[in-house]
Protein backbone atom coordinates (compact mmCIF):
# COMPACT_ATOMS: atom_id res chain seq x y z
CA UNK A 1 0.00 0.00 0.00
CA UNK A 2 1.32 3.43 -0.98
CA UNK A 3 -0.46 6.64 -0.09
CA UNK A 4 0.30 8.77 -3.14
CA UNK A 5 -1.75 11.87 -2.37
CA UNK A 6 -3.78 13.43 0.44
CA UNK A 7 -6.27 16.28 0.03
CA UNK A 8 -8.46 17.74 2.75
CA UNK A 9 -10.38 20.78 3.97
CA UNK A 10 -12.41 21.80 7.01
CA UNK A 11 -10.70 19.24 9.23
CA UNK A 12 -10.04 20.45 12.80
CA UNK A 13 -8.37 23.87 12.50
CA UNK A 14 -7.95 23.76 8.70
CA UNK A 15 -10.42 25.87 6.74
CA UNK A 16 -12.33 25.73 3.46
CA UNK A 17 -9.21 25.96 1.30
CA UNK A 18 -8.15 22.51 -0.01
CA UNK A 19 -4.77 21.44 1.36
CA UNK A 20 -2.84 18.96 -0.82
CA UNK A 21 0.18 16.76 -0.03
CA UNK A 22 1.62 14.71 -2.90
CA UNK A 23 3.94 11.85 -1.97
CA UNK A 24 4.48 10.25 -5.35
CA UNK A 25 6.07 6.86 -5.92
CA UNK A 26 9.48 7.69 -4.37
CA UNK A 27 9.95 7.99 -0.62
CA UNK A 28 11.17 11.31 0.77
CA UNK A 29 12.39 12.85 4.01
CA UNK A 30 9.98 15.64 5.01
CA UNK A 31 10.37 18.47 7.49
CA UNK A 32 7.09 19.53 9.08
CA UNK A 33 7.61 22.71 11.07
CA UNK A 34 5.30 25.08 12.87
CA UNK A 35 4.66 26.72 16.19
CA UNK A 36 2.75 25.01 18.98
CA UNK A 37 -0.97 25.13 18.25
CA UNK A 38 -0.49 25.83 14.56
CA UNK A 39 -2.12 22.57 13.42
CA UNK A 40 0.71 20.03 13.06
CA UNK A 41 -1.03 17.41 15.21
CA UNK A 42 -4.19 17.77 13.12
CA UNK A 43 -2.14 16.98 10.03
CA UNK A 44 -0.84 13.80 11.70
CA UNK A 45 -4.45 12.60 12.03
CA UNK A 46 -5.33 12.86 8.33
CA UNK A 47 -4.20 9.32 7.26
CA UNK A 48 -6.06 7.75 10.21
CA UNK A 49 -9.21 9.71 9.42
CA UNK A 50 -8.99 8.76 5.75
CA UNK A 51 -8.55 5.02 6.31
CA UNK A 52 -10.52 4.49 9.53
CA UNK A 53 -12.76 7.53 9.97
CA UNK A 54 -11.46 8.12 13.49
CA UNK A 55 -8.48 9.42 15.46
CA UNK A 56 -7.50 10.26 19.01
CA UNK A 57 -6.76 13.53 20.76
CA UNK A 58 -4.56 14.48 23.69
CA UNK A 59 -4.23 11.73 26.26
CA UNK A 60 -5.12 9.08 23.67
CA UNK A 61 -8.88 9.59 24.04
CA UNK A 62 -10.97 9.09 20.87
CA UNK A 63 -12.16 12.29 19.20
CA UNK A 64 -15.93 12.46 18.78
CA UNK A 65 -16.93 12.31 15.11
CA UNK A 66 -18.92 15.54 15.57
CA UNK A 67 -15.69 17.36 16.57
CA UNK A 68 -13.58 16.28 13.57
CA UNK A 69 -15.01 18.77 11.08
CA UNK A 70 -14.07 22.43 11.55
CA UNK A 71 -16.43 23.77 14.22
CA UNK A 72 -17.27 26.88 12.16
CA UNK A 73 -17.47 25.59 8.58
CA UNK A 74 -18.46 21.94 9.22
CA UNK A 75 -18.41 19.87 5.98
CA UNK A 76 -15.10 18.14 6.74
CA UNK A 77 -13.64 16.44 3.65
CA UNK A 78 -10.65 14.16 2.96
CA UNK A 79 -9.60 12.47 -0.28
CA UNK A 80 -6.71 10.04 -0.57
CA UNK A 81 -5.14 8.37 -3.61
CA UNK A 82 -3.67 4.98 -2.72
CA UNK A 83 -1.81 2.45 -4.83
CA UNK A 84 -2.14 -1.22 -3.83
CA UNK A 85 -0.30 -3.58 -6.16
CA UNK A 86 -1.53 -2.74 -9.66
CA UNK A 87 -4.76 -1.18 -8.38
CA UNK A 88 -5.39 2.51 -7.78
CA UNK A 89 -7.93 3.43 -5.10
CA UNK A 90 -9.43 6.86 -4.41
CA UNK A 91 -11.12 7.22 -1.03
CA UNK A 92 -13.31 10.21 -0.16
CA UNK A 93 -14.59 10.62 3.39
CA UNK A 94 -16.74 13.42 4.81
CA UNK A 95 -17.57 14.51 8.35
CA UNK A 96 -20.60 16.56 9.46
CA UNK A 97 -22.33 15.04 7.61
CA UNK A 98 -20.61 11.63 7.54
CA UNK A 99 -20.05 9.91 4.21
CA UNK A 100 -17.67 7.52 2.44
CA UNK A 101 -17.06 6.63 -1.22
CA UNK A 102 -14.40 4.55 -2.96
CA UNK A 103 -13.32 4.09 -6.58
CA UNK A 104 -11.05 1.27 -7.73
CA UNK A 105 -9.26 1.89 -11.01
CA UNK A 106 -11.87 4.55 -11.79
CA UNK A 107 -14.88 2.31 -11.07
CA UNK A 108 -17.16 3.12 -8.12
CA UNK A 109 -17.09 0.41 -5.45
CA UNK A 110 -20.68 -0.55 -4.67
CA UNK A 111 -21.26 -1.54 -1.04
CA UNK A 112 -24.13 -0.94 1.35
CA UNK A 113 -23.42 1.99 3.67
CA UNK A 114 -20.28 3.28 5.36
CA UNK A 115 -19.75 -0.03 7.21
CA UNK A 116 -19.71 -1.99 3.95
CA UNK A 117 -17.19 0.37 2.33
CA UNK A 118 -15.04 0.34 5.48
CA UNK A 119 -14.81 -3.45 5.09
CA UNK A 120 -13.35 -2.91 1.60
CA UNK A 121 -10.69 -0.59 3.06
CA UNK A 122 -9.92 -3.02 5.90
CA UNK A 123 -9.61 -6.11 3.71
CA UNK A 124 -8.41 -4.91 0.31
CA UNK A 125 -6.21 -1.92 1.21
CA UNK A 126 -5.07 -2.45 4.81
CA UNK A 127 -4.85 -6.28 4.61
CA UNK A 128 -6.71 -6.54 7.91
CA UNK A 129 -4.39 -4.23 9.87
CA UNK A 130 -6.41 -2.97 12.88
CA UNK A 131 -6.61 0.70 13.84
CA UNK A 132 -4.52 0.48 17.03
CA UNK A 133 -1.55 -1.02 15.15
CA UNK A 134 -1.76 1.52 12.29
CA UNK A 135 -2.02 4.43 14.75
CA UNK A 136 0.85 3.15 16.93
CA UNK A 137 3.33 2.62 14.10
CA UNK A 138 2.41 5.64 11.95
CA UNK A 139 3.10 8.25 14.64
CA UNK A 140 6.13 7.75 16.87
CA UNK A 141 7.05 10.42 19.42
CA UNK A 142 10.45 10.62 21.07
CA UNK A 143 8.59 11.61 24.24
CA UNK A 144 7.46 7.96 24.45
CA UNK A 145 11.07 6.76 24.37
CA UNK A 146 12.81 9.44 26.39
CA UNK A 147 15.18 7.88 28.93
CA UNK A 148 13.91 4.45 27.88
CA UNK A 149 16.96 2.81 29.42
CA UNK A 150 16.08 4.13 32.87
CA UNK A 151 12.28 4.41 33.01
CA UNK A 152 10.18 2.48 35.51
CA UNK A 153 9.18 -1.15 34.75
CA UNK A 154 5.47 -0.22 34.64
CA UNK A 155 6.00 2.59 32.09
CA UNK A 156 8.35 0.34 30.11
CA UNK A 157 5.73 -2.42 29.90
CA UNK A 158 3.12 0.05 28.59
CA UNK A 159 5.43 1.21 25.80
CA UNK A 160 6.65 -2.33 24.91
CA UNK A 161 3.06 -3.53 24.59
CA UNK A 162 2.23 -0.53 22.39
CA UNK A 163 5.28 -0.87 20.10
CA UNK A 164 5.01 -4.60 19.55
CA UNK A 165 1.17 -4.72 19.64
CA UNK A 166 1.04 -7.04 22.66
CA UNK A 167 -2.11 -5.52 24.18
CA UNK A 168 -4.19 -8.42 22.80
CA UNK A 169 -2.06 -10.86 24.81
CA UNK A 170 -2.86 -8.91 27.96
CA UNK A 171 -6.57 -9.11 27.15
CA UNK A 172 -6.38 -12.88 26.57
CA UNK A 173 -4.49 -13.27 29.85
CA UNK A 174 -7.24 -11.42 31.72
CA UNK A 175 -9.95 -13.53 30.04
CA UNK A 176 -8.14 -16.74 31.01
CA UNK A 177 -7.95 -15.60 34.63
CA UNK A 178 -11.69 -14.84 34.61
CA UNK A 179 -12.39 -18.32 33.18
CA UNK A 180 -10.21 -19.89 35.89
CA UNK A 181 -12.08 -18.03 38.60
CA UNK A 182 -15.49 -19.00 37.22
CA UNK A 183 -14.42 -22.62 36.75
CA UNK A 184 -13.07 -22.74 40.31
CA UNK A 185 -16.39 -21.49 41.64
CA UNK A 186 -18.20 -24.13 39.55
CA UNK A 187 -15.99 -26.90 40.96
CA UNK A 188 -16.63 -25.70 44.52
CA UNK A 189 -20.36 -25.62 43.83
CA UNK A 190 -20.27 -29.17 42.41
CA UNK A 191 -18.38 -30.40 45.46
CA UNK A 192 -21.03 -28.86 47.69
CA UNK A 193 -23.75 -30.61 45.69
CA UNK A 194 -21.93 -33.94 45.94
CA UNK A 195 -21.71 -33.54 49.69
CA UNK A 196 -25.44 -32.81 49.82
CA UNK A 197 -26.19 -35.86 47.65
CA UNK A 198 -24.10 -38.09 49.91
CA UNK A 199 -26.12 -36.84 52.84
CA UNK A 200 -29.27 -37.66 50.89
CA UNK A 201 -28.07 -41.20 50.24
CA UNK A 202 -27.24 -41.70 53.92
CA UNK A 203 -30.56 -40.25 55.06
CA UNK A 204 -32.55 -42.28 52.51
CA UNK A 205 -30.79 -45.45 53.48
CA UNK A 206 -31.51 -44.78 57.15
CA UNK A 207 -35.15 -44.14 56.32
CA UNK A 208 -35.27 -47.34 54.31
CA UNK A 209 -33.87 -49.29 57.24
CA UNK A 210 -36.46 -47.85 59.58
CA UNK A 211 -39.29 -48.08 57.07
CA UNK A 212 -41.03 -50.85 58.92
CA UNK A 213 -40.28 -49.56 62.38
CA UNK A 214 -43.44 -47.46 62.60
CA UNK A 215 -41.53 -44.22 62.69
CA UNK A 216 -44.14 -42.04 60.95
CA UNK A 217 -44.53 -39.63 63.86
CA UNK A 218 -40.77 -39.37 64.20
CA UNK A 219 -40.54 -38.45 60.50
CA UNK A 220 -43.11 -35.67 60.93
CA UNK A 221 -41.16 -34.28 63.88
CA UNK A 222 -37.97 -34.45 61.83
CA UNK A 223 -39.59 -32.54 58.96
CA UNK A 224 -40.69 -29.79 61.31
CA UNK A 225 -37.21 -29.59 62.78
CA UNK A 226 -35.72 -29.28 59.27
CA UNK A 227 -38.23 -26.54 58.34
CA UNK A 228 -37.09 -24.46 61.33
CA UNK A 229 -33.44 -24.97 60.40
CA UNK A 230 -34.14 -24.02 56.78
CA UNK A 231 -35.75 -20.78 57.92
CA UNK A 232 -32.68 -19.83 59.95
CA UNK A 233 -30.32 -20.83 57.14
CA UNK A 234 -32.29 -18.72 54.65
CA UNK A 235 -31.98 -15.69 56.93
CA UNK A 236 -28.21 -16.20 57.11
CA UNK A 237 -28.01 -16.62 53.33
CA UNK A 238 -29.93 -13.38 52.71
CA UNK A 239 -27.79 -11.53 55.24
CA UNK A 240 -24.51 -12.72 53.69
CA UNK A 241 -25.72 -12.08 50.12
CA UNK A 242 -26.67 -8.49 50.97
CA UNK A 243 -23.31 -8.03 52.70
CA UNK A 244 -21.51 -9.40 49.63
CA UNK A 245 -23.35 -6.98 47.32
CA UNK A 246 -22.43 -4.04 49.56
CA UNK A 247 -18.76 -5.04 49.75
CA UNK A 248 -18.57 -5.77 46.04
CA UNK A 249 -19.92 -2.31 45.26
CA UNK A 250 -17.23 -0.76 47.45
CA UNK A 251 -14.59 -3.01 45.86
CA UNK A 252 -15.68 -1.93 42.35
CA UNK A 253 -15.54 1.76 43.32
CA UNK A 254 -12.01 1.29 44.70
CA UNK A 255 -10.96 -0.61 41.56
CA UNK A 256 -12.15 2.26 39.36
CA UNK A 257 -10.46 4.81 41.62
CA UNK A 258 -7.23 2.80 41.51
CA UNK A 259 -7.32 2.63 37.68
CA UNK A 260 -7.93 6.39 37.52
CA UNK A 261 -5.00 7.08 39.87
CA UNK A 262 -2.75 4.76 37.83
CA UNK A 263 -3.46 6.87 34.75
CA UNK A 264 -3.03 10.12 36.68
CA UNK A 265 0.35 9.02 38.12
CA UNK A 266 1.49 8.04 34.62
CA UNK A 267 0.36 11.42 33.25
CA UNK A 268 2.17 13.25 36.09
CA UNK A 269 5.34 11.29 35.27
CA UNK A 270 5.09 12.33 31.64
CA UNK A 271 4.32 15.95 32.64
CA UNK A 272 7.34 16.05 34.99
CA UNK A 273 9.52 14.59 32.23
CA UNK A 274 8.41 17.26 29.75
CA UNK A 275 9.00 20.10 32.27
CA UNK A 276 12.45 18.73 33.15
CA UNK A 277 13.25 18.64 29.44
CA UNK A 278 12.53 22.38 29.25
CA UNK A 279 14.53 23.05 32.45
CA UNK A 280 17.51 21.16 31.01
CA UNK A 281 17.25 23.29 27.88
CA UNK A 282 17.38 26.51 29.93
CA UNK A 283 20.35 25.14 31.96
CA UNK A 284 22.47 25.53 28.83
CA UNK A 285 24.28 28.78 28.12
CA UNK A 286 22.28 29.43 25.01
CA UNK A 287 19.62 27.95 22.75
CA UNK A 288 21.21 25.15 20.65
CA UNK A 289 18.96 25.99 17.72
CA UNK A 290 18.93 29.79 17.44
CA UNK A 291 21.84 30.73 19.72
CA UNK A 292 19.84 33.04 21.99
CA UNK A 293 21.67 33.45 25.39
CA UNK A 294 19.78 32.10 28.42
CA UNK A 295 21.40 34.42 31.00
CA UNK A 296 18.83 37.23 30.85
CA UNK A 297 16.42 37.91 33.72
CA UNK A 298 13.49 36.83 31.54
CA UNK A 299 14.97 33.38 31.02
CA UNK A 300 15.91 33.12 34.71
CA UNK A 301 12.31 33.96 35.55
CA UNK A 302 11.10 31.34 33.09
CA UNK A 303 13.47 28.79 34.67
CA UNK A 304 12.11 29.62 38.13
CA UNK A 305 8.55 29.19 36.87
CA UNK A 306 9.48 25.83 35.33
CA UNK A 307 11.12 24.71 38.59
CA UNK A 308 7.99 25.70 40.50
CA UNK A 309 5.86 23.80 37.98
CA UNK A 310 8.13 20.76 38.26
CA UNK A 311 8.03 20.80 42.07
CA UNK A 312 4.27 21.19 41.95
CA UNK A 313 3.91 18.21 39.59
CA UNK A 314 6.16 16.07 41.85
CA UNK A 315 4.07 17.08 44.88
CA UNK A 316 0.90 16.18 43.00
CA UNK A 317 2.42 12.87 41.92
CA UNK A 318 3.51 12.06 45.50
CA UNK A 319 0.04 12.86 46.79
CA UNK A 320 -1.51 10.69 44.07
CA UNK A 321 0.84 7.80 44.89
CA UNK A 322 -0.02 8.10 48.58
CA UNK A 323 -3.72 8.05 47.76
CA UNK A 324 -3.05 5.18 45.34
CA UNK A 325 -1.45 3.13 48.13
CA UNK A 326 -4.34 3.84 50.50
CA UNK A 327 -6.90 2.78 47.91
CA UNK A 328 -4.93 -0.36 47.00
CA UNK A 329 -4.70 -1.40 50.64
CA UNK A 330 -8.40 -0.73 51.16
CA UNK A 331 -9.26 -2.63 47.96
CA UNK A 332 -7.20 -5.62 49.11
CA UNK A 333 -9.00 -5.60 52.45
CA UNK A 334 -12.37 -5.62 50.66
CA UNK A 335 -11.15 -8.42 48.37
CA UNK A 336 -10.18 -10.53 51.40
CA UNK A 337 -13.55 -9.82 53.01
CA UNK A 338 -15.36 -10.77 49.80
CA UNK A 339 -13.51 -14.07 49.76
CA UNK A 340 -14.56 -14.82 53.32
CA UNK A 341 -18.18 -13.81 52.66
CA UNK A 342 -18.27 -15.99 49.51
CA UNK A 343 -16.89 -18.87 51.55
CA UNK A 344 -19.68 -18.34 54.11
CA UNK A 345 -22.29 -18.21 51.34
CA UNK A 346 -20.96 -21.48 49.87
CA UNK A 347 -21.15 -23.16 53.27
CA UNK A 348 -24.66 -21.81 53.91
CA UNK A 349 -25.75 -22.88 50.41
CA UNK A 350 -24.37 -26.35 50.99
CA UNK A 351 -26.18 -26.58 54.31
CA UNK A 352 -29.36 -25.31 52.68
CA UNK A 353 -29.06 -27.97 49.96
CA UNK A 354 -28.38 -30.61 52.56
CA UNK A 355 -31.47 -29.68 54.63
CA UNK A 356 -33.65 -29.36 51.53
CA UNK A 357 -32.60 -32.77 50.31
CA UNK A 358 -33.20 -34.26 53.75
CA UNK A 359 -36.63 -32.66 53.91
CA UNK A 360 -37.62 -33.89 50.46
CA UNK A 361 -36.28 -37.32 51.22
CA UNK A 362 -38.27 -37.62 54.44
CA UNK A 363 -41.30 -36.12 52.70
CA UNK A 364 -41.03 -38.69 49.94
CA UNK A 365 -40.66 -41.45 52.47
CA UNK A 366 -43.65 -40.12 54.39
CA UNK A 367 -45.80 -40.26 51.28
CA UNK A 368 -44.90 -43.83 50.65
CA UNK A 369 -44.01 -45.11 54.04
CA UNK A 370 -44.75 -48.68 53.05
CA UNK A 371 -43.20 -48.49 49.62
CA UNK A 372 -39.50 -49.19 49.97
CA UNK A 373 -39.17 -49.17 46.19
CA UNK A 374 -39.52 -45.38 46.08
CA UNK A 375 -36.69 -45.01 48.58
CA UNK A 376 -34.50 -47.31 46.57
CA UNK A 377 -35.25 -45.25 43.46
CA UNK A 378 -34.28 -42.09 45.31
CA UNK A 379 -30.99 -43.66 46.37
CA UNK A 380 -30.33 -44.88 42.84
CA UNK A 381 -31.21 -41.53 41.26
CA UNK A 382 -29.10 -39.69 43.80
CA UNK A 383 -26.12 -41.97 43.18
CA UNK A 384 -26.46 -41.35 39.43
CA UNK A 385 -26.57 -37.60 40.02
CA UNK A 386 -23.49 -37.90 42.20
CA UNK A 387 -21.66 -39.81 39.45
CA UNK A 388 -22.58 -37.17 36.88
CA UNK A 389 -21.27 -34.42 39.16
CA UNK A 390 -18.05 -36.35 39.82
CA UNK A 391 -17.55 -36.74 36.05
CA UNK A 392 -18.24 -33.03 35.61
CA UNK A 393 -15.63 -32.23 38.25
CA UNK A 394 -13.07 -34.44 36.50
CA UNK A 395 -13.74 -32.61 33.23
CA UNK A 396 -13.54 -29.24 35.01
CA UNK A 397 -10.23 -30.21 36.63
CA UNK A 398 -8.86 -31.11 33.19
CA UNK A 399 -10.06 -27.74 31.89
CA UNK A 400 -8.45 -26.06 34.89
CA UNK A 401 -5.13 -27.71 34.04
CA UNK A 402 -5.43 -26.43 30.48
CA UNK A 403 -6.36 -22.94 31.68
CA UNK A 404 -3.39 -22.97 34.07
CA UNK A 405 -1.12 -23.73 31.13
CA UNK A 406 -2.76 -20.94 29.12
CA UNK A 407 -2.50 -18.53 32.06
CA UNK A 408 1.23 -19.18 32.25
CA UNK A 409 1.52 -19.04 28.46
CA UNK A 410 -0.12 -15.60 28.19
CA UNK A 411 1.61 -14.16 31.26
CA UNK A 412 4.56 -11.77 31.06
CA UNK A 413 6.92 -14.78 31.16
CA UNK A 414 5.14 -16.74 28.42
CA UNK A 415 4.38 -15.81 24.83
CA UNK A 416 5.58 -12.25 25.41
CA UNK A 417 9.04 -13.53 26.29
CA UNK A 418 9.10 -15.78 23.22
CA UNK A 419 8.03 -12.89 20.98
CA UNK A 420 10.50 -10.51 22.54
CA UNK A 421 13.33 -13.06 22.18
CA UNK A 422 12.71 -13.00 18.41
CA UNK A 423 12.63 -9.17 18.26
CA UNK A 424 15.45 -8.31 20.67
CA UNK A 425 18.54 -9.61 18.74
CA UNK A 426 17.53 -7.68 15.62
CA UNK A 427 16.65 -4.62 17.68
CA UNK A 428 20.02 -4.69 19.53
CA UNK A 429 21.88 -5.05 16.23
CA UNK A 430 19.99 -2.11 14.69
CA UNK A 431 20.49 0.05 17.80
CA UNK A 432 24.25 -0.45 17.93
CA UNK A 433 24.63 0.15 14.19
CA UNK A 434 22.82 3.45 14.66
CA UNK A 435 24.90 4.35 17.75
CA UNK A 436 28.06 3.61 15.79
CA UNK A 437 26.85 5.88 12.98
CA UNK A 438 26.23 8.63 15.54
CA UNK A 439 29.75 8.22 16.96
CA UNK A 440 28.52 6.85 20.31
CA UNK A 441 31.44 5.09 22.08
CA UNK A 442 29.38 2.48 23.99
CA UNK A 443 27.30 -0.58 23.08
CA UNK A 444 23.73 -0.97 24.34
CA UNK A 445 21.98 -4.31 24.82
CA UNK A 446 18.37 -4.94 25.88
CA UNK A 447 17.32 -8.25 27.40
CA UNK A 448 13.86 -9.81 26.93
CA UNK A 449 12.49 -7.64 29.75
CA UNK A 450 13.87 -4.52 28.00
CA UNK A 451 16.35 -3.95 30.80
CA UNK A 452 19.37 -2.16 29.32
CA UNK A 453 23.06 -2.98 29.71
CA UNK A 454 25.58 -0.35 28.61
CA UNK A 455 29.15 -1.49 27.96
CA UNK A 456 32.47 -0.05 26.88
CA UNK A 457 35.21 -2.51 25.94
CA UNK A 458 33.26 -5.33 27.66
CA UNK A 459 33.00 -3.32 30.87
CA UNK A 460 29.53 -2.41 32.12
CA UNK A 461 28.81 1.32 32.43
CA UNK A 462 26.16 2.79 34.72
CA UNK A 463 23.48 4.57 32.69
CA UNK A 464 23.47 7.39 35.26
CA UNK A 465 26.92 8.34 33.96
CA UNK A 466 25.48 9.34 30.57
CA UNK A 467 25.08 13.01 29.82
CA UNK A 468 21.75 14.44 28.67
CA UNK A 469 22.99 14.51 25.08
CA UNK A 470 24.16 10.89 25.27
CA UNK A 471 20.79 9.86 26.69
CA UNK A 472 19.16 11.60 23.73
CA UNK A 473 21.36 9.74 21.23
CA UNK A 474 20.51 6.41 22.83
CA UNK A 475 16.79 7.24 22.75
CA UNK A 476 16.97 8.22 19.08
CA UNK A 477 18.92 5.05 18.24
CA UNK A 478 16.14 3.01 19.85
CA UNK A 479 13.52 4.99 17.91
CA UNK A 480 15.32 4.56 14.56
CA UNK A 481 15.76 0.83 15.15
CA UNK A 482 12.11 0.35 16.04
CA UNK A 483 11.21 2.37 12.94
CA UNK A 484 13.07 -0.14 10.74
CA UNK A 485 11.42 -3.10 12.45
CA UNK A 486 8.00 -1.49 12.10
CA UNK A 487 8.49 -1.06 8.35
CA UNK A 488 9.62 -4.67 7.93
CA UNK A 489 6.68 -5.95 9.97
CA UNK A 490 4.09 -3.70 8.30
CA UNK A 491 5.31 -3.09 4.72
CA UNK A 492 1.89 -1.68 3.77
CA UNK A 493 2.72 1.54 5.63
CA UNK A 494 4.65 4.08 3.53
CA UNK A 495 4.63 7.13 5.80
CA UNK A 496 5.60 7.73 9.41
CA UNK A 497 5.52 10.88 11.52
CA UNK A 498 8.37 11.37 14.03
CA UNK A 499 7.48 13.98 16.63
CA UNK A 500 10.17 16.01 18.47
CA UNK A 501 12.99 13.79 17.16
CA UNK A 502 16.01 16.13 17.26
CA UNK A 503 14.89 18.83 19.69
CA UNK A 504 17.52 20.01 22.20
CA UNK A 505 20.40 18.34 20.28
CA UNK A 506 23.42 20.24 19.00
CA UNK A 507 23.68 20.99 15.29
CA UNK A 508 26.21 18.25 14.47
CA UNK A 509 24.26 15.51 16.28
CA UNK A 510 20.91 16.55 14.83
CA UNK A 511 22.47 16.65 11.35
CA UNK A 512 23.85 13.09 11.74
CA UNK A 513 20.46 11.84 12.89
CA UNK A 514 18.59 13.49 10.03
CA UNK A 515 21.04 12.00 7.53
CA UNK A 516 20.52 8.58 9.11
CA UNK A 517 16.75 8.97 8.84
CA UNK A 518 17.13 10.01 5.20
CA UNK A 519 19.10 6.83 4.58
CA UNK A 520 16.31 4.79 6.23
CA UNK A 521 13.72 6.62 4.10
CA UNK A 522 15.59 5.88 0.89
CA UNK A 523 16.41 2.23 1.61
CA UNK A 524 13.02 1.26 3.04
CA UNK A 525 10.76 3.28 0.73
CA UNK A 526 9.30 5.16 3.67
CA UNK A 527 8.12 8.78 3.70
CA UNK A 528 9.40 10.10 7.04
CA UNK A 529 8.03 13.33 8.46
CA UNK A 530 10.22 14.97 11.11
CA UNK A 531 7.91 17.19 13.13
CA UNK A 532 9.57 20.16 14.81
CA UNK A 533 8.59 23.44 16.44
CA UNK A 534 11.65 25.08 14.88
CA UNK A 535 13.09 25.11 11.36
CA UNK A 536 15.94 22.63 10.78
CA UNK A 537 18.67 22.62 8.11
CA UNK A 538 16.60 22.58 4.91
CA UNK A 539 19.33 21.10 2.67
CA UNK A 540 19.03 17.83 4.58
CA UNK A 541 15.38 17.37 3.60
CA UNK A 542 13.65 16.58 0.33
CA UNK A 543 10.59 18.66 1.21
CA UNK A 544 9.92 21.30 3.87
CA UNK A 545 6.30 21.87 4.89
CA UNK A 546 5.37 24.65 7.28
CA UNK A 547 2.11 25.04 9.21
CA UNK A 548 1.00 28.42 10.46
CA UNK A 549 -2.26 29.75 11.82
CA UNK A 550 -3.88 32.88 10.39
CA UNK A 551 -7.25 34.33 11.30
CA UNK A 552 -8.04 31.23 13.36
CA UNK A 553 -7.33 28.72 10.53
CA UNK A 554 -4.32 26.51 9.84
CA UNK A 555 -2.49 26.78 6.50
CA UNK A 556 0.08 24.34 5.07
CA UNK A 557 2.69 25.59 2.64
CA UNK A 558 5.81 24.25 0.91
CA UNK A 559 8.85 26.30 1.93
Amino acid sequence: MKILKLEFKNIFSYGDEITTIEFGEDAKLWQLSGKSGSGKSSLLSIPKLLLFGKTEGSGGKPVKVANIANWINKKGWIRGTIKKGNDLYVIERTFAPSGLSITKNGVVVDRAGIAGLQTVIDNEILDGMPYHIFANVMTLSLNNFKSFISMTPADKRLIIDKIFSLEIINKVHELVKVDMRDLGNAINSSNSQIYALEQTIQTSQAELDSMNSGGESASLAKMKEIEEKLGKVQELYTQQSNLYSTYYGKYTELQQAENLLNRQVFEKNMEATNIMKKIELFNQDKCPTCGTPFNSEDFKHLREILNEQYNGVIEDKTALESKQQEITESKNEYAASLGKIQENINKISAKQNELTVQYKSIEAVQKAVNESVSIKNIIKSTEESKKRLEESIRESNNKMKLLSIMEEMYSADGIKQIMMSSYIPTLNKEINETLSFLGFPYTLTFDNNFDATLQHMNKEIETDNLSTGEHKKVDIAVLCSILKMVKRKYPQINLVFLDETVSSLDYESSTDIIRHLKDISSKMGLNIFIVSHTTLEETLFDVHLNVEKKYGYSFLSVV
